[in-house]
Formats: C-alpha cells, sequence, structure tokens
C-alpha cells in the first residue's frame, strides 16, 4: 500500500513499522526508486531514499537493519554525538 506524508498517523503505527510513500521504475532494469518511512519510538520518523531492488514493507531483514540504524541513532544521541 502507497500513502502520503499526509495521509500517516505515526500513533496508529506498530513500533518499527515501514510505510512505503512511493516506488517508480528507475533506469536501470531491476532496480526501483523508493521513498519509505520507517516508524521507531527512539528516533521516530526516518524517511528514506533508496534506489535498488523493491522494498517490501513487511521485509523483516529490512526492518532489522533500520532498527540497528535506529538505535545507533539514539545510542550517539545520548553520548552526546
Amino acid at each position: 500500500m502507497i500513502f502520503s506524508r499526509d495521509s500517516i498517523d505515526p500513533s496508529a503505527l506498530p513500533n518499527g513499522s515501514i510505510v512505503i510513500l512511493k516506488t517508480e521504475e528507475s533506469d536501470a532494469p531491476g532496480y526501483m526508486h523508493t521513498k519509505y518511512a520507517m516508524f521507531d519510538h527512539r528516533c521516530g520518523a526516518v524517511l528514506v531514499d533508496r534506489y535498488g531492488a523493491p522494498v517490501k514493507s513487511d521485509d523483516k531483514e529490512l526492518k532489522q537493519v533500520e532498527h540497528r540504524m535506529c538505535t545507533e541513532i539514539a545510542s550517539n544521541s545520548r553520548d552526546g554525538e
């Protein structure tokens, strides 16, 4: 499901949710240009602009990568970096 930024209610999403904002084909065969938002209670909404294989909002591996990134951001914020 594709959403616009205005139609997303972060309070209604489970922690770690990925919401696809826009997907379009790129010039390279098999690659997509995808914009999505990942929602995490520690770092809020993180907007991602990605070129690569198609993104699925229920991809467990992608969610793990984004979760690690949020953990790192939260850790650096607490450390004052």
